[in-house]
């Protein structure tokens, strides 16, 4: 009578973006006389995608966009949206004209944390306000090998700047691009840098003073991802 009991309850959605919503009675005699509860489930079909990622790195997929060829949708224009821009960036990201046959969706996915992370896109008819398609983007996302590592000790009221040695080992000419999990801390001097052929350069980072109120010890980790002109962790 005191436990919880699970109720597994199998439904077979239809297709993306179709919305479900039912009830389910739960009665407290083989009668159904006496109703106990009333549950209201609303089933949202989504399309999956599965997608495998680095973090601060830029992971490729598609998503396939149906147009009717007979509806007056192939005359309107659609965006698509990202639940999460910041790291799941869409191409094409402006309206665009839905034709009658298949649209591919590009996916830029560059996380910013580890583990498993569900992202949403909608394709919207933006004329009618309608939703055409929604996608359910699966990642599993996991950090890439620590080249480096270094223990610092920074001022919290007042931040700090320090250098950081970067070596190009090719023998061409690359051009390195920044990025880091923690903006609010960590800056850099530029967002990228060339550095020619087997030589040497140096890295700015400047650190950012905690904010008035925040605690003034502790410890923090912070990542920075050195990328390459394909956004290729290196």
């Amino acid at each position: 009578p005191t436990e919880p009991l699970e109720v597994s309850i199998k439904f077979k959605c239809g297709e993306s973006p179709t919305v479900t919503r039912f009830l389910v009675l739960v009665y407290a005699d083989v009668w159904m006389h006496t109703i106990l509860e009333t549950w209201e489930l609303i089933v949202h079909a989504l399309q999956r995608v599965d997608v495998h990622a680095l973090v601060g790195q830029t992971s490729l997929a598609k998503a396939v966009l149906r147009g009717d060829p007979s509806s007056h949708q192939s005359r309107g224009l659609v965006q698509c949206f990202s639940s999460a821009p910041r790291e799941l960036r869409l191409s094409p990201n402006a309206p665009f004209a839905l034709s009658g046959a298949l649209t591919e969706v590009a996916l830029e996915l560059r996380p910013l944390t580890t583990g498993r992370v569900q992202y949403v896109i909608h394709a919207v008819d933006l004329q009618r306000r309608a939703l055409l398609s929604s996608w359910l983007v699966c990642a599993v996302n996991r950090l890439p090998a620590i080249t480096k590592a270094f223990a610092l000790q920074v001022p919290a009221a007042l931040g700090a700047r320090k250098k950081v040695s970067l070596s190009n080992p090719y023998n061409y000419d690359c051009t390195f691009s920044f990025y880091t999990d923690r903006p609010n801390l960590l800056a850099f001097s530029a967002p990228s840098q060339t550095i020619p052929s087997l030589e040497t350069r140096y890295v700015g980072l400047h650190f950012s003073p905690l904010p008035t109120g925040a605690p003034s010890a502790g410890e923090t980790k912070v990542l920075v991802f050195v990328n390459n002109e394909e956004d290729k962790n290196e």
